[in-house]
């Protein structure tokens, strides 16, 4: 039995999402729980399903319940002082006027 485990996506020399999808063997899962995740309020979050190639962002407060083939993207986000890429990385996008600075 086998089951993919992705990473998040990248963007080529094209502009366009790659996705990275690896093989893992010998994995039991029980097929009667599911993945479940409650966007806080104020938030967004983003699901990628990987077999029809199509995103869904849900705002909260929500309870999220994973298809199948669905898997959270990841954002990564710059932070600090001064800025560097990837410091950041959630679930969650805060969607108040309070939650980023420009400085």
């Amino acid at each position: 039995m086998c089951i993919r485990d992705s990473v998040p996506p990248k963007i080529n020399d094209k502009g366009e999402l790659v996705y990275d999808v690896k093989e893992v063997k010998n994995y039991r899962r029980d097929k009667t729980k599911v993945v479940t995740f409650r966007v806080p309020h104020n938030t967004a979050v983003q699901l990628f399903d990987y077999k029809n190639q199509k995103t869904r962002v849900v705002f909260g407060p929500e309870l999220v319940m994973l298809e199948p083939d669905e898997h959270f993207t990841v954002i990564s986000l710059s932070g600090g002082k001064p800025k560097r890429e990837g410091v950041i990385k959630s679930l969650a996008l805060n969607l108040g006027p309070d939650s980023m600075t420009d400085v």
